[in-house]
């Protein structure tokens, strides 16, 4: 190998690792958004935000590639002795650090158990390293006799020389001689630069080449999983979407259900058409009497999609808010998307609301079908609408028939849970639950009514809950590092799950007595210490979200002693609401837990609320493990 391709290949490695890391970034994105064009594009228009040393290297980047145009045009010695070598030192620097990151496990990257995305890897970096091998055959590509002009100054063809002086250029006789090599190295950085630049591009052509294949398998999927169901008639489906609390309201049917009837659920992040298809064909079966499927969207017809495939006999609407409003567009939008589970329910279902939810009773208003309407409130006949236009309350008032209608009045927090009074039909009933924060209770009324529907007396259902044992992936306490406790709110964050969990922050007590029992220790630690949050913020509120971040601001900093999150927003409004509010602001998610190691102290309950890296969690988690 010649002297030619070894300092063009040199001149590439750091590069290399810089255009890898680039990838499996783009690629993890993709995958955490479900390879949908639309959520991305909303987390560059709304989340995406650069650092300072980001946005200066971006613009030394940009002022390289100037400059090196610039040399290709009027070719000078001077340019190329200070651009090549700061092109190598930053990939070089930028190569070091992510292998540094890769060695720590703190770099976030796609899961490469996944066909697709191994495809995705593989076309992006070969796509991005054409012009490596473009270059390493440029002496062949511009073989040309010595001495031929090109407007004042002529190219040298290689030697086997590793002499530095032999490489710059030098002017014989009024004309600048230019080793092929120095081109070559010039072309070396713009590509580099153009590449590092274009590896979002490259991995967004791979998934648009790979798209088809992957609708032609959820079609497939789709197909099989109405004619397997078909096969069942009898199945009572229960169906649940909203903006917030399907997740749970999911759980709590489910665990409610199963104590009467063979039931199967959709796991947590299976909300979708495609993913409703797949519990079916591998759960369903001859002896399933019901199937509770959470129908989530991002968009208008998403709904009717998973309520087409299973058409509800229970549609239940947990709450509608702005979530994901950068995607629907508007508040209208989101209306009419969550509407469709009413629209494709069975002529003689049960459709559910919250009457909590002032969206929710707009809905339930122009409901023909059969319909029910549940409560957390003490005065049922005082509940306010709401004008979906103007988002102004309107002077009348919508009130129900009572005994169409369930409720819940005098909500106790005791230490077992949420103990509170079932008003169902003139009727009160005691209820005793183990469910620690008070808005869950709103989402086991409508498992209630649920399983009222299904067959089970209102007297059976409440002697059922009474002994049972709720368990929730949500607001549980586990022991985390540096003798600390964390409250785990995890998956999604929503506005009003974030000002719940907030709340349920502030009942410390409670909490810390979770937490001796969890590890067994008699000092009751977290009651002594301080309380803080850890959050990547709430994705896709479009712009409402300054708005909804300053509701969630103010009740934080009277909550909380110190927030750590890689939301810059958030950072900016909560450091308005109190300047001087401990804050810590990180560049990526792969650092936050570095930042709870070091601001976390023993006897602190922090919140993490939303979804959370693995890698991160397995670092603030007492022996990587929830126990």
């Amino acid at each position: 190998m010649s002297a030619f391709h070894l300092l063009i290949i040199f001149f590439w490695l750091p590069s290399i690792l810089v255009l890898k890391r680039n990838v499996l970034a783009a690629v993890y994105l993709y995958q955490t958004k479900e390879f949908r064009f639309d959520r991305v594009l909303s987390h560059y228009r709304n989340e995406q935000r650069l650092t300072k040393s980001q946005q200066i290297m971006v613009f030394v980047k940009i002022g390289i590639f100037t400059g090196l145009v610039i040399y290709l045009l009027v070719p000078a010695a001077a340019v190329l002795l200070i651009s090549l070598p700061v092109v190598f030192i930053v990939y070089l620097n930028e190569g070091i650090l992510f292998l540094e990151s890769v060695i720590a496990k703190r770099f976030l990257r796609p899961s490469l158990r996944n066909i697709r995305n191994l495809l995705l890897i593989v076309f992006s970096i070969l796509l991005l390293l054409l012009p490596l091998a473009a270059l390493l055959t440029l002496p062949d590509i511009l073989a040309a006799p010595e001495g031929t002009l090109y407007q004042g100054f002529t190219v040298k063809n290689p030697v086997d020389s590793y002499d530095l002086a032999a490489l710059l250029p030098q002017e014989i006789e009024g004309v600048l001689v230019i080793p092929l090599v120095m081109v070559a190295l010039v072309f070396s950085a713009l590509f580099v630069l153009a590449a590092d630049n274009l590896s979002f591009l490259a991995v967004t052509l791979g998934v648009v080449l790979t798209e088809p294949l992957a609708q032609i398998r959820r079609y497939i999927l789709i197909i099989k999983a109405r004619n397997k169901i078909s096969w069942y008639p009898k199945i009572k489906v229960i169906g649940i979407t909203g903006s917030y609390g399907k997740s749970t309201t999911k759980e709590l049917i489910y665990q409610l259900v199963r104590q009467k009837f063979t039931a199967v659920v959709t796991p947590k992040n299976y909300n979708t058409a495609v993913g409703i298809a797949a519990v079916i064909l591998k759960q369903v079966k001859k002896s399933t009497e019901v199937f509770i499927a959470e129908m989530g969207a991002y968009t208008k017809g998403e709904v009717a999609q998973s309520a087409k495939l299973v058409p509800p006999d229970i549609a239940i609407i947990t709450g509608i808010e702005e979530q994901h409003l950068s995607l629907f567009g508007s508040i209208e939008n989101i209306l009419q998307a969550k509407y469709e589970i009413i629209e494709y329910m069975r002529p003689d279902g049960l459709a559910i609301f919250n009457g909590d939810n002032e969206y929710c009773l707009r809905l339930a208003e122009k409901t023909t079908q059969r319909k029910k309407i549940y409560f957390t409130v003490n005065d049922y006949d005082q509940i306010m609408t709401q004008t979906i236009a103007s988002g102004e309350l309107e002077d009348g008032k919508t009130q129900f028939p009572i005994n169409e209608n369930t409720y819940a009045r005098d909500l106790v927090l005791t230490r077992k849970g949420i103990n509170f009074d079932l008003h169902f039909q003139g009727e009160v009933y005691k209820v005793t639950t183990n469910l620690p924060a008070k808005y869950y209770i709103a989402n086991l009324i409508a498992a209630i009514m649920a399983a009222n529907e299904l067959g089970l007396s209102i007297k059976e259902i409440v002697g059922l809950i009474n002994k049972m044992e709720f368990k929730l992936p949500y607001l549980n306490v586990y022991p985390g590092i540096n003798n600390s406790r964390i409250v785990d709110d995890g998956y999604n964050a929503n506005i009003r799950g974030m000002l719940a969990a907030l709340d349920f922050l502030k009942e410390s007590r409670f909490i810390a007595k979770n937490a001796e029992n969890i590890d067994g220790v008699g000092n009751v630690t977290s009651r002594r210490g301080r309380k803080g949050v850890m959050t990547q913020g709430i994705i896709e509120l479009g712009e409402l979200q300054k708005e909804a971040y300053k509701k969630i601001a103010r009740k934080l900093v009277k909550t909380a002693d110190y927030l750590i999150t890689t939301d810059k927003l958030l950072a900016e409004v909560v450091q308005k609401e109190s300047d001087t509010f401990t804050l810590r602001l990180v560049d990526a998610p792969s650092r936050l837990a570095g930042a709870y190691e070091s601001l976390v102290k023993p006897g602190d309950l922090v919140l993490v609320e939303g979804a959370m890296p693995k890698l991160v969690l397995d670092r603030i988690y007492q022996n990587q493990n929830k126990s």
